[in-house]
């Protein structure tokens, strides 16, 4: 009986539909993912920088794997310095990457390069403003051919953003200002034949705050938009889709400490709506935002809220309404923690680092908080800067990263992938009651968490009352959450937390006819059960199997 109870409870029904994967890689040394992008046919390109692979790390690395999530190649590329990989995009089967690197005159100089689909680099540029460079993101106009354009900052100059051509070289580079000579452009994005780029802008006091900026694809200045709160806040992605421009960034909420802020604009630069999100007892930082073909909005980042930082997915509407929120976390107190997102078709992708292995995905209990922020329309100054472009031969270390490594905690890069298009699935039961008098019906609700499994099922009933009988038939609601299970290198353990919260509302109903009630109830699905943790069932069932027939064995040989 034991045993059958354990199978059907620890083996929950799950829409196939769902998917969800979890991917860890690097060596010895830290490694740490800092961009991602997904191709149509599901390949993943990432880039960062590795402490484990190539000569005088640390270095730029690019990694491409396939849409079964097997490992194509990847590649670390050494200038002579300290070189580190930001951003990369997709154009034309080639894979574009922008960084920075410590080689060079005046450094850190900006360092751009060009690589097919197979990790092969086909063209390499650094870039000296004469100050020091750092870039933070790139994007693509996709003419024909291309432009490309970076985002940054030149240090105490001021924010950067300049124009690439085909062949990588500078066409412009602008140094601006919004409030001072530490502002800091973290992103940007062309769209609709307008260049998009946020950030954070640090004024005469030292207070940062978030800035929107609009240019043309000369460098001309548009607009901004300074959006600030009573504290500090920073901006660090956007993105533009459907003609709405989505920000992500964190700001310190009273009485909370950090929470994510996102924010929604038009093309114009008008704010749609402005939420800071966060948990009770954590803090929050957003890092990435996208958006799905669905028009899911995703924010990616980390929370403290299970106790060491650990990755955080939260997904709104396009009108801001949260919609559900997960930390992706494992048992180790090391972080780990997402530094950018991408969404293609109905799933979010979410890079970055992890100390701790293996992962899950824990439902989180977010909220939105009211803040007064502060939007005003600054002109930034800006200034024309010379880019002197070189073509250094690098030094290419070709390497195959260790793949979901469970050995002792060290910093590795991470990527999950989540199709939540099924995650939510509202239902609606229609009720009759008949009543002639005035009664009062009392509900009670019961939430139990378990492991594997989060789902909210709904049980409704028809109440009749007549001259002579009242029958009144209790509704519950379970719900399941996914708790911690994970692996070590010389055990499988598995760990399930049981809690039951009973809460009792009553409501009074008076009518003297028919009356149509509409319980509505949403069902939220885990994900199904993943490598990591169907073995370690498997182990425990196999477990109390094999102690069933020594039983047996013992009885049978205590008969003779």
């Amino acid at each position: 009986m034991a045993l059958a109870f354990l199978m059907v409870a620890a083996l929950p029904s799950v829409p196939a539909s769902l998917e969800t994967f979890r991917r860890s890689y690097g060596g010895a040394g830290p490694d740490v993912a800092q961009g991602i992008v997904v191709g149509g046919d599901g390949t993943i390109y990432m880039t960062g920088s590795t402490n484990a692979y190539g000569p005088n790390p640390p270095n730029l690395y690019v990694s491409i794997f396939n849409s079964d999530n097997t490992h194509r190649c990847s590649v670390a590329v050494d200038l002579g310095g300290s070189e580190e990989g930001s951003a990369l995009r997709l154009h034309g089967g080639k894979l574009y990457v922008a960084g920075y690197t410590s080689a060079g005159s005046n450094p850190p100089n900006i360092l751009v390069a060009r690589l097919d689909a197979n990790c092969n680099l086909e063209v390499l540029k650094l870039i000296d403003l004469g100050g020091q460079e750092v870039s933070s993101s790139i994007a693509v106009e996709p003419s024909s051919p291309p432009n490309f354009y970076l985002a940054g900052s030149q240090i105490t100059l001021g924010a950067l953003l300049l124009k690439l051509d085909s062949t990588l070289d500078a066409v412009w580079a602008k140094v601006f200002k919004v409030t001072s000579a530490d502002d800091v452009a973290k992103a940007v994005e062309f769209s609709g034949g307008k260049l998009y780029v946020a950030g954070t802008a640090v004024d005469s006091t030292g207070d940062p705050n978030v800035f929107l900026s609009l240019f043309d694809p000369a460098g001309n200045h548009v607009g901004t938009r300074l959006v600030s709160s009573a504290n500090s806040d920073e901006g660090n992605h956007i993105t533009v889709r459907g003609g709405d421009v989505y920000l992500a960034g964190s700001t310190f909420f009273p009485g909370r400490n950090l929470e994510t802020l996102v924010a929604k604009f038009d093309t114009s630069l008008n704010a749609q709506w402005i939420r800071v999100l966060g948990t009770a007892s954590g803090n929050e930082a957003g890092r990435a935002v996208t958006v799905t073909d669905t028009g899911v909005v995703y924010v990616a980042g980390w929370t403290s809220f299970l106790g060491s930082p650990d990755v955080l997915l939260v997904a709104l509407s396009g009108s801001g309404v949260i919609s559900h929120a997960f930390a992706v976390a494992a048992a180790g107190t090391l972080p780990d923690l997402a530094s950018s997102a991408y969404a293609r078709a109905g799933c979010v992708y979410a890079a970055g680092q992890n100390t701790n292995w293996p992962l899950f995905y824990v439902a989180l209990d977010v909220e939105s908080n009211p803040v007064s922020m502060t939007i005003s329309s600054p002109t930034p100054s800006i200034a024309s800067a010379a880019a002197a472009v070189s073509s250094p031969t690098p030094t290419l270390a070709p390497f195959s990263p260790s793949i979901d490594s469970t050995a002792s905690p060290d910093v590795d890069a991470l990527y999950t992938k989540f199709c939540p298009d099924t995650l939510l699935v509202a239902t609606t039961t229609t009720s009759t009651a008949t009543q002639t008098t005035t009664l009062a019906t009392t509900i009670t609700a019961t939430s139990t968490t378990t492991a594997y499994q989060i789902a909210t099922t709904t049980l409704t009933s028809v109440e009749r009352v007549t001259s002579t009988e009242k029958t009144t038939t209790t509704i519950f609601t379970a719900q399941t959450q996914l708790s911690t299970v994970y692996v070590t290198s010389t055990s499988t353990a598995v760990q399930t937390t049981t809690t039951t919260v009973t809460s009792t509302a009553t409501s009074y109903l008076t009518a003297t006819k028919s009356e149509t009630v509409t319980v509505t109830s949403t069902t939220l699905f885990a994900e199904p059960l993943s490598t990591y943790v169907l073995p370690a069932l498997l182990v425990l069932i196999a477990g109390l199997l094999a102690a069933t027939l020594i039983t047996r064995r013992r009885r049978r040989l205590l008969q003779y």
